[in-house]
């Protein structure tokens, strides 16, 4: 757990950090330092985050596709009005 801290979205909103951790995406892929912000009904991750271990994203106005170093596709997502979404299973 973290205590403290404040992530600012949009319209100057300010939510509390109420922990740290990481996420599985698949089971031998992590991403580390994910913050748990309290409100929030969903995980976000930073494009630097994923690149950051190891991943490729790429865009165009229809999807993203996020690759493990350029070669195998771990998640291809259709963009639903300003977002890309991805389901990530539990492993």
């Amino acid at each position: 757990m973290k205590k403290g801290g404040k992530v600012i979205f949009g319209r100057d909103q300010h939510c509390t950090i109420i922990g740290i951790g990481r996420v599985s995406l698949k089971p031998s892929l992590y991403i580390s330092n994910v913050l748990l912000v309290d409100g929030l009904n969903h995980n976000l991750f930073s494009i630097s985050q994923l690149c950051h271990n190891g991943c490729e994203v790429v865009f165009d106005k229809n999807k993203c596709i996020i690759n493990k170093y350029g070669d195998t596709h771990l998640f291809i997502s259709k963009r639903q009005g300003n977002l890309y979404k991805i389901d990530i299973m539990i492993w």
